[in-house]
Formats: C-alpha cells, structure tokens, sequence
C-alpha cells in the first residue's frame, strides 16, 4: 500500500510541474510576443 501511494505522489508532482512548466512557458510567450 504504501508503494502504490508513494507512486501516485510522485506521478501527481510530476503532473502538477508539467502543468505549472507549460503555464509558465505560455505567460513566457506571451510577454516575448508582446515585447518583439
């Protein structure tokens, strides 16, 4: 049990930095589209 719960933390961190990486690479855009 602990394994399983260990796993679904992990794959819930790396889900939410994918998330957080991809929201952050957006606003990146953004702010480079409106600079050029």
């Amino acid at each position: 049990m602990e394994t399983s719960d260990y796993k679904w933390s992990v794959c819930r961190y790396q889900y939410n930095c994918l998330l957080y990486g991809s929201s952050l690479d957006h606003k990146l855009r953004q702010f480079l589209v409106r600079k050029a």
